[in-house]
């Protein structure tokens, strides 16, 4: 006998067992978290309980310490588990997310066509079966992946992330293997 899962139940699994995604759920819900210190703060990754943060000055370090408990009850809401028991923050420049977010949120570096090819927006997810939506879902992932790489992005081959540099590999994996 087949047993059939609620899908809200696979997904709350998939991310119970995957770091990966718990770091993507923070950088999407990130402005959420922290408001308009968003733009002067990225999340880097999860370790041990511990959501590791870049910032870009002292003074918003300072200002994040002082509301550390605020934004980690936030993120176990999000994630509906307790899985921050701390924050780690450090100051660097932030520059990975603006060209991030340049490309999934400005359009400017795509063709008219490649524009009107995706309409995710117009289609009323509700009117398909599950099966509809893990297809849709999957060529609209595989059509900001070739955007992505088209606009100059890598692929890191650590993390998976898309970044745009000349090293090989993403700034956050790059700094794992320097301490590691």
């Amino acid at each position: 006998m087949i047993e059939i899962e609620n899908i809200g139940r696979m997904i709350e699994r998939a991310i119970e067992k995957s770091r990966k995604l718990k770091e993507g759920i923070l950088k999407a819900q990130w402005k959420n978290i922290t408001g308009k210190l968003s733009e002067k703060s990225q999340v880097l990754y999860i370790k041990e309980n511990m959501l590791y943060i870049v910032v870009e000055s002292s003074s918003v370090l300072h200002f994040m310490e002082m509301n550390k408990k605020k934004y980690i009850d936030k993120v176990n809401e999000i994630l509906n588990a307790n899985i921050i028991n701390d924050m780690s923050f450090r100051i660097s420049k932030i520059k990975e997310e603006e060209i991030y977010n340049d490309v999934y949120t400005d359009n400017n570096n795509l063709s008219e066509e490649e524009v009107s090819e995706d309409k995710y927006l117009d289609i009323d997810l509700n009117e398909m079966n599950i099966f509809q939506k893990i297809e849709y879902l999957k060529k609209s992932a595989e059509k900001k992946e070739q955007r992505l790489l088209k606009a100059g992005y890598k692929k890191c081959p650590e993390c998976g992330a898309y970044f745009k540099s000349t090293k090989d590999m993403c700034k956050i994996c790059q700094d794992k293997k320097g301490r590691g």
